[in-house]
């Protein structure tokens, strides 16, 4: 009995000593991280007149409120065809707009050999035809790099947020030039989603 509330003891002594360690170092290691990301992030915040908030960036550009992170390794796909990519991420906000739409680069061709085609989703055929009919398309695949199978435009009209998602492997973040042609694509996504997309259709 001795021995028992002896082992007892000495595993609750453990548990306060360890437990509280594995926390401080949880959190050591959580602020090296962030220190990584500011560092990775601070040359991307001048061209927005940016605060870096942990791991993301809070600015304007062009009059847009936005925000910009990363995310190295991040996951696409389904099934058999899920891959990773460095995602970088530019999200516009407070952008108005009637239904959800997105672009996806889809891999084709025998084995997946063949060239990645950008394609268009909404679930109003209408829309669908007025986002085909602008220059969406083109000016998204001048920009963004069709590495993998996937979304590299969403808007969603419930949260008034368009989202962009570029994959910058191999590394983190993109070049200060390839940032620029990215806000400003950004920009120009949101103008043709306040032309085709209004909240209410005349």
């Amino acid at each position: 009995m001795l021995l028992e509330l002896s082992d007892t003891q000495l595993g609750a002594i453990i548990l306060v000593i360890v437990l509280p360690l594995l926390y401080l170092l949880a959190r050591v290691a959580a602020k090296i991280a962030e220190a990584s990301t500011a560092r990775l992030l601070a040359p991307l915040a001048p061209p927005i007149e940016g605060k870096i908030e942990k791991t993301r960036i809070r600015g304007r550009y062009r009059g847009r409120d936005i925000l910009v992170s990363f995310s190295p390794d991040q996951s696409v796909g389904t099934g058999e065809s899920a891959t990773r990519i460095n995602a970088f991420i530019i999200e516009a906000l407070h952008v108005a707009g009637r239904q959800d739409w997105h672009l996806q680069f889809y891999i084709t061709g025998w084995l997946g050999q063949g060239p990645k085609k950008l394609i268009i989703h909404a679930q109003d055929q209408a829309l669908q035809e007025r986002l085909r009919q602008s220059d969406v398309l083109q000016t998204v695949s001048e920009v963004s790099a069709p590495t993998q199978s996937y979304v590299t435009i969403r808007y969603q009209a419930r949260s008034q947020r368009l989202t962009y998602t570029d994959d910058v492997s191999p590394e983190k973040v993109p070049s200060l030039e390839h940032y620029a042609l990215q806000l400003a694509l950004v920009d120009h996504l949101v103008a043709i989603n306040t032309s085709v997309n209004p909240i209410t259709i005349g």
